[in-house]
């Protein structure tokens, strides 16, 4: 697994192979980033599944057709970043900034982890009207 604890890596394509098949198995690897600086990097069309963002920052970061199954963004700046045909399908975005992120852009979203403070902005984005609080 590859490990990048505070780097910048702005402005950067990145192209990585994160998993691997070893004698007909298929072994999810993942990268695991902390406190990372990702701003305008474009990580288009990656398999990210199993990977961390924890702390990181991916503004305006390009994860359109990304899969980000099972990816933590923990503790991350997520506004501006685009996710346009991505799956983010047991996702965590929990205490990260996603004030800017369009969720209706993912092209499969469900099982979704989110902290209690952004509730009201993820329901608002799929133009849900929660009566009597």
């Amino acid at each position: 697994m590859l490990l990048l604890k505070d780097c910048n890596l702005s402005e950067t394509e990145v192209d990585l192979e994160v998993h691997r098949s070893t004698n007909a198995r298929h072994i999810i690897g993942g990268i695991s980033c902390y406190r990372t600086r990702f701003l305008e990097a474009n990580f288009t069309g990656q398999d990210l599944e199993g990977s961390t963002f924890e702390f990181c920052d991916v503004r305006g970061a390009n994860f359109n057709k990304c899969n980000l199954t099972s990816v933590k963004f923990v503790g991350s700046n997520l506004n501006g970043a685009s996710i346009r045909n991505a799956s983010l399908v047991c996702t965590n975005l929990a205490h990260s900034e996603i004030e800017e992120l369009d969720l209706t852009q993912a092209d499969a979203l469900s099982d979704l982890m989110i902290s209690a403070e952004q509730r009201d902005y993820v329901l608002k984005c799929f133009r849900v009207t929660v009566l009597n609080p």
